[in-house]
């Protein structure tokens, strides 16, 4: 049992104290806080929809908790109001990763044989505060992502991608990359040919609200410079 004084002032920690955590880094604190009955305006204030959570502790949080949505107010004829509070913050503001699919570029080649390209696609999340954009320096993609998985010639598919090297890159808005591809079994047209594919570009699928705080999940997604994709 928990005893409070009537001479009590302020805002009073109740119970424990929980966090649960989101795969995009997001965390969300509930608290139970009282307070005596009578100082409601007061509370309020402190406690208002986007206000920094009271006595945030020791909590994962980079950047702050901030209450999110309105705090729910009940009494139990004590003489104490009871304020249930929930508020969020992040724990990063880099991209967390959720999945990762293969797909597959054709490079139309005029007068030449066309290209099978097989790259990395990537599903992800982000936490950002209201308001704030998303740019191209929150996203650093692996060379682990970024090099193809594979490469073949689409008329003749048993000659098989033997090695892969990026040579180049080209800083442009959306940046490419240069690699040169060698085949094996060796042949005088086929053996070693070049590809150039643009760095990914992110599409924002779906957002979600939490008050200072929004998550965004996204995909990144690749093509060659002549943006030809199946």
């Amino acid at each position: 049992m928990i005893i409070y004084e009537k001479n009590t002032g302020g805002l009073i920690k109740s119970g424990g104290r929980s966090i649960s955590s989101y795969a995009s880094g997001l965390i969300r604190v509930d608290q139970l806080y009282v307070g005596k009955t009578g100082e409601e305006d007061s509370h309020r204030q402190l406690m208002a929809y986007g206000e920094p959570m009271p006595d945030q502790g020791n909590t994962p949080a980079i950047d702050g908790l901030y209450i999110f949505p309105d705090v729910q107010e009940s009494y139990d004829g004590t003489g104490f109001t009871n304020y249930q509070c929930s508020a969020y913050g992040r724990t990063t503001e880099e991209y967390r990763e959720i999945s990762r699919a293969q797909s597959t570029i054709t490079e139309y080649r005029a007068g030449f044989y066309d290209l099978f390209i097989v790259i990395s696609e990537i599903t992800g999340t982000i936490v950002k505060k209201k308001g704030e954009f998303i740019k191209p320096e929150d996203f650093f993609w692996t060379d682990e992502f970024l090099t193809p998985k594979d490469v073949r010639w689409t008329q003749f598919p048993q000659y098989e991608m033997k090695s892969i090297s990026e040579i180049n890159i080209n800083n442009k808005a959306i940046p490419s990359r240069t690699y040169q591809v060698k085949f094996n079994p060796p042949n005088l047209a086929l053996s070693e040919t070049t590809i150039r594919l643009r760095d990914p570009t992110v599409k924002i699928t779906a957002q979600r609200n939490f008050g200072k705080w929004v998550e965004y999940e996204f995909e990144a997604n690749r093509s060659t410079e002549a943006n030809t994709t199946i």
